[in-house]
């Protein structure tokens, strides 16, 4: 059964807590900042040179007179940390574990001092997060919020955003590599799916469809558009599919992963494909060939803003609306890419920025931040998420060297002459020129009818 025991909705539970203290055991880190290139005036700092192991979701308290207080997820070591900067000074001064022992507990979403905390298989809400995690002490007495989510052998966890409509978004990813989404219980949602519910966990809906995996989403600012980005397919190649980046304007759009025969990726220079594992029933029907194939996927399904690279694991994502940036930066997306595992040679392991115009369609796609991945192959970081900050600065989450960066822009310093320290935005592989409009769907003609239907 999937979603599950919607009686115990609401109740209190206990968490067993033990083996951390409240503080995070420290570690002090040391690593090779200087191998990391940005655009000149960027530098790379740690945010706390304490370790904080397996860091990937970073969320911000809206708790502003007492400091900064950052909420990191973990997926290895079930934590979740705050980072508390009491001066703002743009250098934590403690790290503390404030839950412990919770199944992968990656997604987070933040909201009038409540933190949503989303494992494999449940959506909890612990409340009066910042005066507890000010005082040093852990959470331990959820509100289960979204219980029975389902145990998907691929892509459990799951990923939140708070919409302008004051309702959590959260993807449940597709529970396996390629195939058709089966459903996920009572409540009629469906893997490989973005739904959406109330901060109670009530009027439990499905917004979008055909979406691998999602990992970073967030709503424009200005347009109050869902965006994310979805990691595509494996095993296909090392040049395909693109992952990509994508919007959401209104609810009800399917964007094909799992459904639709070539895995199409526009726009981008990369070419339709063959499946070379699954065929859309209505493909599958008449022997299309590949021309048709194409034509069915560009008219039952919503392309991307920007594609991305294939298997760079686009992770987590955010609009960017500080002032310390340039003002190219302004309303951009800042994307975490945590890189390839099945690819050769690797690609990704990087920060990208994503500029959109003010149709919200991309303009240009640029590294922000690269070198954990060397020259000779070594990997020694890996991007997980990013987090703007109330002084314009971002922060970067690394759950390979267990580290939290902090992104800063000097004009100053911009105009000095900074060898070896631009990053390269051209050397990209497949599928990341810029998109300047969506696509319009084709005239498809066809020897037999197909359906349309998502």
């Amino acid at each position: 059964m999937g979603v599950v025991g919607r009686a115990a909705a609401g109740l209190l539970v206990c968490v067993c807590l033990f083996g951390l203290s409240a503080q995070a055991a420290a570690q002090t880190l040391n690593l090779p900042l200087d191998t990391i290139a940005l655009p000149p005036g960027f530098k790379i700092d740690l945010y706390t040179s304490q370790a904080v192991a397996n860091a990937r979701t970073l969320v911000l308290s809206d708790n502003n007179a007492s400091g900064n207080i950052v909420y990191v997820s973990t997926n290895s070591l079930n934590n979740v940390y705050a980072i508390i900067d009491t001066n703002k000074d743009g250098i934590a001064d403690s790290v503390v574990t404030v839950v412990d022992n919770l199944a992968a507990p990656m997604g987070l979403a933040y909201a009038n001092g409540s933190l949503w905390v989303a494992t494999t298989p449940t959506i909890y809400r612990f409340d009066n997060v910042d005066e507890l995690a000010l005082a040093g002490k852990n959470f331990s007495t959820p509100t289960i919020i979204l219980p029975g989510l389902g145990m998907p052998s691929d892509h459990g966890n799951h990923y939140m955003t708070m919409g302008p409509d004051n309702m959590i978004y959260f993807n449940l990813g597709a529970p396996f590599n390629i195939g058709i989404p089966p459903a996920v219980g009572e409540d009629n949602l469906t893997f490989a799916t973005i739904a959406r519910m109330t901060p109670n966990g009530t009027n439990l809906t499905t917004f979008a469809t055909g979406i691998r995996n999602v990992v970073g989403m967030q709503f424009h600012p200005v347009l109050k558009t869902l965006y994310f980005s979805n990691n595509g397919r494996d095993n296909v190649g090392d040049d395909v599919p693109d992952d990509y980046i994508a919007y959401a304007p209104v609810a009800g759009l399917n964007f094909g992963e799992g459904l639709g025969d070539p895995e199409l990726r526009t726009p981008g220079p990369g070419l339709p494909y063959p499946d070379p594992e699954f065929t859309a029933p209505a493909m599958e029907a008449v022997n299309a060939t590949l021309a048709q194939q194409t034509g069915y996927c560009e008219v039952t399904q919503t392309p991307p803003v920007q594609t991305v690279g294939p298997h760079v694991a686009t992770l987590g994502m955010k609009f960017y609306t500080g002032s310390m940036f340039p003002a190219s930066y302004n309303m951009s997306i800042i994307n975490a890419q945590h890189g390839s595992w099945d690819r050769t040679p690797p690609i990704g392991y990087r920060v990208m920025v994503l500029n959109l115009n003010s149709d919200g369609l991309a303009q240009n796609y640029s590294a922000l931040a690269e070198g954990w991945l060397l020259p000779n192959g070594t990997v020694w970081g890996r991007p997980a998420d990013v987090l703007p900050m109330p002084d314009g600065s971002v922060l970067v989450s690394d759950d390979t060297a267990g580290a939290v960066y902090r992104i800063t822009y000097n004009a100053t310093l911009a105009s000095i002459s900074m060898s070896n320290v631009t990053a390269d935005s051209t050397n990209f592989t497949s599928g990341v020129l810029p998109s300047l409009a969506l696509a319009p769907a084709p005239d498809m003609s066809m020897e037999a009818p197909v359906s349309t239907a998502g």
